[in-house]
């Protein structure tokens, strides 16, 4: 963890009233300092992703390491039960990094956020991945689950930077190519072990009545401020609607390597404060009477 954000909500993301304030229902959450969530990794190819003790402080999760053909996924348990996530707010710190100068300066493949339904993948354990032939772990095509892919390797010594949506095994869209830097190709960071230069990404979902939901992403900013740039603003998606889930990682590296970290994990279900509600209700009933009796 390297800095503890107070959980609120961005002003378009509130029910009723964007004045009051919101309430949060059980999180997942983890900064791997001790506590939290817990979570199942599971390891296709050694080195195991591991809790690394940070040399300047503030501890992180290594997802992937800077090996060849390093794969893993990290599966944190259920903390909410129910198919209730009409506002679903999460948010995580990473960064992708080599730390040599010489040699092959090529980024490894990259890495996916899951929001994954605990009907089709467990409440807890180990979650599909990082077997080979499995899925590849930087896509994560998994069925039934909400995907976030950050893509690396291009193959040449210009690393990608490029972000993508999928759902139920369909990418959403165009994959973009990110205007926040999160492969640090061109400037190593030669202390690897140092809680330095990470990325803040944040994700929002809002299922609609209807069915669907809006998805936005944007990377930057702050848990607290989700001040950060849009890649995704609002994309519907159809046949998102509410499933019970838990959430996961899952990175990789072929031929070409780097470091893959995670650091101040969170998943919050977003509901209205109860006096949010009901004065948003009186303000209703008063605006029909007031029609009524303009009739």
């Amino acid at each position: 963890m390297r800095i503890v954000h107070a959980l609120s909500v961005p002003a378009f993301f509130t029910l009723l009233s964007i004045a009051a304030p919101a309430v949060m229902a059980l999180p997942t959450f983890n900064d791997f300092e001790g506590g939290g969530t817990p979570f199942t990794v599971t390891t296709g190819t050694a080195p195991a992703a591991a809790v690394i003790t940070a040399s300047n402080g503030n501890d992180f999760l290594r997802l992937v390491t800077q090996q060849t053909n390093n794969r893993n996924t990290v599966g944190f348990d259920r903390t909410e039960v129910g198919n209730n996530f009409n506002q679903l707010k999460v948010d995580w710190d990473f960064r992708m990094f080599k730390n040599n100068t010489t040699g092959d300066q090529r980024m490894g493949d990259g890495y996916s956020f899951g929001l994954l339904p605990t009907a089709t993948y467990g409440t807890t354990g180990a979650l599909p991945g990082s077997a080979t032939g499995d899925a590849s772990p930087e896509v994560w095509n998994l069925p039934g689950a909400l995907v976030v892919n950050f893509l690396g390797f291009n193959g040449t010594y210009d690393a990608r930077k490029d972000v993508a949506l999928r759902f139920n095994d369909v990418q959403i869209g165009a994959t973009v190519n990110s205007p926040v830097d999160f492969t640090f190709d061109a400037r190593p960071i030669l202390d690897p072990d140092a809680n330095v230069d990470f990325v803040h990404a944040q994700l929002l979902i809002n299922a609609l009545p209807g069915g669907g939901s809006n998805v936005s992403f944007l990377l930057g900013g702050t848990t607290a401020t989700g001040s950060g740039t849009p890649i995704f603003n609002n994309v519907f998606i159809a046949g998102l609607n509410p499933y019970e889930w838990r959430v996961g990682f899952s990175g990789r590296n072929g031929s070409a390597i780097n470091f893959t970290d995670i650091d101040n994990v969170s998943a919050v279900i977003v509901v209205p404060e109860p006096a949010t509600a009901t004065l948003g209700l009186l303000s209703f009933a008063g605006l029909m009477l007031r029609r009524r009796r303009a009739a």
